[in-house]
């Protein structure tokens, strides 16, 4: 398949007063035309962070791209002025934010938002761009969508806040859609909406989507490919049904022995023990090894290469299951 989007050895880091946060630290992965890939890990590992890379969206007060490549269809994003890039954005690469209540403005109505974004891509008049808003509102299954143009963000549930920025990710007709955490704080039913949705405007208008999640769950329903990802690195990487079957990483196997759809005795959920470890004072060697059953003293001493043990699946660590 056509690879899209290539991250090569990625760096982002932040500036505090005290340290750097090393909050992403030689990621590499890549998504192929039509692909749905999740990148998976708890709170505080890089991930939002690796999208906001992709995006040059990486607050420049505090934080830097110090390494790396982002290869979209052939061009390395890092090299493209601002005005080039702000031309990417949403044309060629659409973002669905983590929380639509704050990513919407409150100030302006559903419709002049997504209006806006139509019009900042493609030469028409707000008639027509608002025919057109009108009709994406009806493709994400905005009930009402006549009336909803006009509504204010406070109007709308949650649910349906997250139908109208994904509306808005799509104005342009991009290539690629990020979606960062898409169905958090949403009820299971609207969560299954939501990806129901993703899954349906994926096969018809043909896109590759990242879906940055730490729900398992998720994975399972629209994922083809998982990247696992701990302290900035991708540490394992595969299919969905490797992933979930046969777990090659600590890290992985404790997220999946965590979920308790999956502990069918009943016996006492898994806990992996510890935290993530802040971004400002990482562990030498494998950074998950103070939380690792398995650590030995090369783990404590020494990062392990990612390496391929079947084919398909990559694995960094010293010790794989």
């Amino acid at each position: 398949m056509t690879e899209i989007l290539q991250i090569n050895n990625l760096h982002t880091y932040f500036n505090t007063d005290t340290a750097v946060a090393r909050a992403v630290e030689g990621a590499s992965f890549n998504i192929s035309k039509g692909e749905t890939l999740a990148l998976v890990g708890e709170s505080g590992c890089g991930k939002t962070v690796t999208a906001l890379s992709i995006m040059r969206l990486v607050p420049a007060i505090t934080g830097e791209i110090v390494q790396g490549e982002i290869i979209f269809q052939g061009h390395n994003l890092l090299n493209l002025s601002e005005f080039e890039m702000r031309a990417m954005r949403g044309q060629k690469i659409g973002m669905v934010f983590q929380e639509p209540m704050s990513s919407l403005n409150p100030l302006f109505t559903i419709g002049y938002q997504i209006q806006e974004a139509i019009l900042a891509h493609q030469r028409m008049s707000k008639q027509q761009a608002k025919s057109q808003v009108i009709e994406l509102l009806n493709k994400v299954e905005m009930p009402e969508p006549g009336q909803r143009y006009s509504d204010y963000p406070h109007n709308l549930s949650g649910g349906l806040r997250q139908r109208a920025m994904i509306a808005q990710a799509l104005a342009a007709h991009p290539e690629l859609l990020i979606a960062d955490e898409p169905t958090t704080a949403l009820d299971v039913t609207i969560q299954a909406q939501i990806l129901k949705l993703f899954s349906r405007l994926k096969q018809t208008k043909e896109m590759s989507i990242l879906l940055i999640t730490h729900d398992l769950g998720v994975v399972a329903e629209i994922a083809d490919r998982v990247c696992i990802m701990y302290a900035g690195r991708i540490v394992e990487e595969a299919g969905v049904l490797p992933i979930f079957n046969q777990p090659r990483h600590p890290y992985t196997d404790g997220l999946l022995k965590s979920i308790a759809a999956r502990n069918y005795s009943r016996q006492r959920l898994m806990v992996i023990p510890g935290v993530v470890p802040e971004p400002a004072n990482k562990p030498g060697g494998c950074a998950f090894h103070p939380r690792c059953r398995r650590a030995d003293l090369t783990c404590r001493r020494e990062m392990p290469e990612h390496l391929e043990t079947e084919s398909g699946h990559k694995v960094s660590c010293w010790h794989p299951l």
